[in-house]
């Protein structure tokens, strides 16, 4: 290679900090071979992304291709370790919980067999949201710890095992590790490396999760609860509570952000494609969109990029273009990636493309505000977006309060064609739980001195309150 090229980086090194692996090729003859490595590579253990590099020079190059195909990836399954979590789950003494994550996504059927065979409530991890039917009797919704539902969180107080399966305890899924650790935990995954990580793990399974399931319906008989009509009537009463708590108005002008989220879940198809911004409302969503069936609910929760719904939705729409397909983005986020909505156009894409706007960073404002008394740089300039749908070619609906709440979202969803909606939204006082129990375990980590500097700067800031903001 020549120096001072246009992309003089090194690619392969940058691409193995985020993929499972990277397939270098030095000659044409050897591209299909590593394309099919990657792809086998994506697809075996845990799903990831793989990456080929090819040079320029070589795609002006010819070469006869026969390549068979590579054999499938052995799928682990720890005999020893299941038998260990056979005998604990035997135990009929103890209320089992299930957590769920996106390990479980292609096994929906089998994981709520297990569920009611030991009589479990099930909360799933955010990438989980859909592996089951958030209206079946034993489910609660996301997460189990302060960050979660509320019922998710009342029901596993009483559970005495935890048996997480396809799923890793993420810093974002469990609220910066603030989920409480449990008497018993049996940890299954297909990803060795994910085992153990975060809580004290009693029985650590590796092994695929459908694998897994299956095999624990084998030994049903040794495992089966009697119906536990009070713990359904108590997830049941934690649903009604969390409704309630859902449907109070917290805003004084504009859009309530939980209203709307209720609102589209009510509007929407019950197999539409839900995607999920960072923002304040993902922690809402999380809570209060009821999914019904796997990979119908979609949500950054590792390297969570600002504004990714929107090339994503428009990916999902193009797979599968009869289906209604939503995004819930903040006005920040969509700064990031608003000129996709250029391919939305070009390509006939019908993605209702829903912006939720007060013209802030309202996520960082709920965090500056609690720690700094004030905010930094969180107020965004003001966009005309019937302007911006017009010069690209969508439709524009806004809503701007209650009395069109219901009818903008039915106008936008009956579109034919891509829409983009404005939201006037107006966050008021709603409590976000995640923020809450994140910051609950920050503060309980930070050094004596850490916190009296904390304290010093509140007091301060409480006593010379600094006028303006930003």
């Amino acid at each position: 290679y020549r120096p001072f090229q246009v992309h003089e980086l090194p690619q392969a090194g940058l691409l193995q900090q985020v993929c499972k692996g990277v397939f270098e090729v030095s000659h044409a003859c050897e591209i299909p071979n590593a394309v099919r490595q990657a792809f086998r590579l994506a697809m075996c253990g845990e799903p990831g992304p793989a990456a080929v590099v090819v040079p320029y020079t070589l795609l002006i190059d010819t070469c006869k291709y026969d390549c068979l195909p590579l054999a499938p990836c052995d799928v682990p399954f720890d005999e020893g370790a299941f038998q260990c979590a056979l005998h604990l789950l035997s135990q009929r003494g103890f209320q089992v919980g299930i957590y769920a994550g996106m390990g479980c996504m292609d096994y929906s059927t089998a994981l709520v067999n297990v569920a009611e065979v030991l009589q479990a409530p099930v909360a799933t991890s955010v990438s989980g949201k859909g592996v089951i039917n958030e209206c079946h009797p034993l489910a609660v919704g996301w997460g189990y710890g302060p960050q979660g539902t509320r019922a998710a969180e009342n029901a596993f107080k009483k559970v005495d095992v935890v048996l997480a399966i396809g799923v890793r305890y993420s810093e974002v899924s469990t609220a910066f590790y603030s989920i409480p650790q449990s008497p018993h935990i049996i940890h299954v995954d297909i990803n060795p490396n994910n085992i153990g990580r975060i809580l004290k793990t009693e029985v650590c399974v590796n092994a695929d999760a459908g694998v897994f399931l299956s095999r624990l319906l084998d030994h049903a008989d040794e495992i089966r609860r009697p119906p536990n009509n009070d713990l359904v009537a108590c997830i049941r009463q934690g649903k009604c509570e969390d409704a309630k708590e859902h449907a109070k108005c917290y805003n004084r002008c504009g859009v309530d952000p939980m209203a709307f989220i209720l609102a589209l879940r009510k509007a929407t198809c019950p197999d539409a494609l839900a995607f999920v911004d960072v923002s304040c409302s993902e922690h809402w969503a999380a809570e209060a969109f009821t999914t019904f069936g796997p990979r119908t609910y979609f949500n950054p929760t590792n390297n969570q990029a600002m504004g990714w719904s929107v090339p994503a939705s428009m990916g999902a729409q193009r797979v599968h273009y009869g289906r209604q397909v939503v995004t819930i983005t903040g006005d920040g986020c969509f700064l990031m990636t608003a000129m996709e909505l250029s391919t939305a156009a070009r390509e006939g894409l019908p993605v209702k493309f829903f912006i939720l706007d007060d013209q802030a960073y309202h996520y960082m404002q709920a965090l500056q505000i609690k720690a700094y008394r004030r905010t930094t740089a969180t107020m965004l300039a003001r966009l005309d977006y019937s302007a911006l749908a017009k010069a690209f070619g969508l439709e524009y609906v806004e809503i701007n309060g209650l009395d069109n709440l219901c009818g903008g979202i039915q106008a936008a969803l009956a579109h034919p064609g891509p829409v983009l909606t404005r939201v006037v939204t107006e966050y008021g006082k709603r409590p976000v739980r995640w923020i809450d129990a994140t910051r609950k375990r920050y503060t309980k980590e930070l050094s004596g001195q850490q916190k009296a500097r904390f304290l010093a700067r509140l007091s301060s800031r409480a006593l010379n309150h600094h006028p303006d903001n930003d």
